[in-house]
């Protein structure tokens, strides 16, 4: 058992791997990433402060390295899971005197400071963000790749799917692409079937060939 929030859980999702699982709280504002073999905290980032926020999807690019979240309010955000390699971490920290200075930091302010409040400077920001036009309608949102280029989906509950651009360098606003209406997409309606049941058939009249009648023929012939 995972002890993911303190509030009942509001969105839930798992890497492509399965390896990872996010989850998101009733809260809103912290977004964490856990282990699922021994169900440790891997990454934790916070959304935002807004009160009253309802996550309503979560969901891992399919390379596993970033994660998207979307809300009832018109920002999704993204948050990059920065991986880096065991060995390079501790060849910056050896070598790298703030790292020193950053841990001395952290461990004064996690004995002077209530832990609420240490969590904040611990806690991840997103690595890029993308606008909807309209707020408070629910938005399902994913990251995938499409003409080798990484791109944010989301679909709208008012019937838009919006294609965002994402700097994998830079990060910060994406940029709007494409814009889809679902609502005026035409379908092609399936081909009736042919029911011949309930349909009088019409037979027509049978029609003799030119020439003398029977009756003629009888009465020509001699006896």
């Amino acid at each position: 058992m995972i002890p993911a929030h303190d509030s009942p859980l509001a969105a839930i999702a798992f890497s492509i791997s399965g390896l990872e699982v996010a989850t998101a709280s009733e809260k809103g504002t912290v977004i964490r990433v856990f282990s699922v073999n021994d169900g440790s905290k891997l990454y934790e980032f916070r959304r935002g402060v807004k009160r009253c926020v309802s996550i309503a999807s979560l969901s891992f690019s399919t390379c596993s390295n970033y994660l998207c979240c979307s809300s009832n309010t018109e920002t999704v955000h993204i948050f990059k899971l920065e991986r880096p390699s065991p060995d390079a971490k501790d060849a910056v920290q050896a070598d790298d005197w703030m790292g020193y200075i950053s841990k001395a930091v952290t461990n004064f302010t996690n004995m002077a400071l209530p832990s609420h409040v240490t969590d904040v400077f611990t806690q991840g920001r997103a690595f890029a963000s993308a606008m909807l036009p309209v707020a408070g309608l629910k938005h399902s949102c994913v990251i995938t790749t499409i003409q080798k280029q990484l791109r944010l989906l989301v679909a709208s509950s008012d019937g838009y799917v919006y294609v965002y651009s994402i700097s994998t360098v830079e990060g910060g606003e994406c940029q709007l692409v494409k814009k889809h209406d679902l609502r005026s997409i035409e379908t092609t309606p399936p081909p009736k079937p042919f029911v011949t049941e309930g349909v009088p058939m019409v037979v027509p009249p049978a029609t003799l060939p030119p020439g003398p009648s029977y009756a003629s023929a009888l009465k020509d012939k001699p006896e």
